[in-house]
């Protein structure tokens, strides 16, 4: 799979959950729990445009790789993941022990294994098939 796909993805990505925190988590500021993992969503999916594009950025005197920014999208996806899910429990008045909490949670653990593996160089996933 080439790694302008995770540009395109990661686009998406920003531009859906920009759309929808402009469009609806901005009208009740009483509620800026909610705002916070669109917003992050929003900045994962720039990450993952940044890290489909370039191949790698210093920062400091340290130099990133694109899968250090492709590693850092995914896992700020999955803390952004687990809040949505607490969030919509709470919302809902039902416990944390819900359905809806237990998949998001098991998704959020599924992207952090993978963002993990990325921001480590790839040991589990074959970084060069991105190439």
């Amino acid at each position: 799979m080439p790694r302008r796909y995770v540009a395109v993805f990661g686009l998406a990505i920003a531009v859906v959950f920009g759309a929808f925190t402009v469009a609806f988590a901005t009208d009740d500021p009483v509620r800026p729990f909610a705002l916070a993992p669109a917003l992050a969503t929003a900045l994962a999916g720039a990450l993952l445009f940044a890290a489909g594009l370039i191949d790698d950025v210093e920062v400091g005197s340290r130099r990133l790789r694109w899968f250090h920014l492709a590693g850092a999208a995914i896992v700020l996806h999955a803390l952004a993941t687990v809040v949505f899910g607490a969030q919509s429990a709470v919302a809902s008045g039902t416990s944390l022990v819900s359905p809806n909490v237990i998949v998001s949670a098991t998704l959020a653990l599924i992207f952090l294994w993978i963002g993990v593996d990325f921001l480590r160089g790839g040991v589990h996933h074959n970084l060069a098939a991105f190439e």
